[in-house]
């Protein structure tokens, strides 16, 4: 006759997903925000469960969109990837971060990365702090209009930089002619 055999069978249909994204040295305004000066950015994935797949399913493109190789790509096989660029990166700006969900990182039944849809991620190296482009004293009463001499005891100044200022009013300070702070 013949032999009885029983076993069990795991049926494994619910895709991996990324559950959290984060850049290692995080230094923007937020923390999170996924701003960094670090030239050479590390960067962590963590996963729903254990992911599999090769380097060559990682992309990182520069932002005017050449592509920039990791120097390593560690986890598969595990529910974290990390990502590291050793390498100087040599654009500021916001860098995409691809990982192919279109059935090439799957787990470990073979379902797909987010059922098949790539992620996508940015982060920005910004290296350099903001620069005054302009300002302006709002009532210039002086002999020119733009010479920035007043005679208004509460004068407005507008600053304007190239790219967006975070702080408080703690962070300035005007000073008089003797350099004593204006209260």
């Amino acid at each position: 006759g013949g032999a009885d055999v029983s076993g069990t069978l795991d049926l494994d249909t619910v895709a991996p997903t990324a559950t959290s994204y984060s850049l290692v040295t995080d230094d923007g305004v937020s923390g999170s925000d996924q701003i960094g000066t670090d030239s050479t950015p590390e960067l962590t994935f963590a996963f729903s469960e254990a992911i599999y797949g090769t380097n060559a399913d990682v992309t990182v493109l520069d932002p005017t969109g050449d592509p920039v190789t990791p120097d390593s790509i560690a986890g598969f096989g595990t529910s974290t990837l990390t990502i590291t660029v050793s390498t100087p990166l040599v654009e500021e700006g916001q860098y995409t971060v691809t990982l192919k969900g279109t059935a090439t990182v799957t787990d470990l039944a073979g379902n797909a990365l987010n059922g098949g849809v790539d992620e996508v991620r940015h982060f920005t190296y910004d290296s350099h702090g903001p620069v005054v482009t302009s300002y302006s004293l709002t009532e210039d009463r002086g002999a020119s209009s733009s010479n920035q001499l007043t005679n208004d005891t509460t004068p407005v100044l507008t600053f304007v930089f190239d790219e967006a200022v975070f702080g408080t009013a703690a962070d300035v300070t005007v000073t008089d002619p003797t350099g004593d702070p204006v209260t």
